[in-house]
């Protein structure tokens, strides 16, 4: 984890905020959130023009299988808390992964990133990832990109599983 009160780590901007902090100046509400322990560089580096979005990642087991069900934009301010899902998952030990990425509307190449990331870690531990993607915006996305050739983009859970 990053330390953001670290200015190397947090930028010109996050000096600024750290050091209104300091003189004991008040925040925008935007602002306070961005200093919560668990912000990111990416986050810090789009924060100041991107409004906050919310993005919620749920995790339950199915048999060997961990599924982690996300909602929202899979974008520059949402793919970290993805990314700390699924780092989380891995190291909890559960290798084989399952993204529901059905609450998603919208996928950037940040998001992009963080699934490629997700399948990287898990099969560098002979682990596997399963992606269900029923929304036709994001898996047009996905396709565009040829990670319909990496692995296949279900369309339900019940399809991911019964593919296992």
């Amino acid at each position: 984890m990053l330390n953001v009160n670290d200015p190397a780590v947090v930028g010109q901007f996050g000096e600024q905020l750290l050091e209104g902090r300091r003189l004991g100046k008040r925040l925008s509400k935007r602002h306070a959130l961005m200093l919560r322990q668990g912000c990111d560089r990416i986050t810090w580096l789009s924060s100041d023009t991107v409004t906050g979005v919310q993005i919620v990642v749920q995790a339950h087991i199915e048999g060997d299988w961990t599924v982690l069900t996300v909602a929202g934009e899979l974008d520059v301010v949402g793919a970290p808390k993805l990314r700390q899902s699924v780092m989380d998952a891995v190291k909890d030990g559960r290798h084989c992964l399952v993204l529901d990425l059905s609450g998603v509307d919208f996928i950037d190449s940040f998001g992009i990133g963080v699934i490629v990331g997700a399948l990287k870690r898990v099969r560098l531990l002979d682990g596997d990832l399963r992606v269900i993607v029923p929304e036709p915006r994001v898996r047009r996305v996905l396709e565009v990109c040829d990670l319909d050739r990496v692995f296949t983009l279900h369309r339900s859970l019940a399809d991911a599983l019964e593919t296992i």
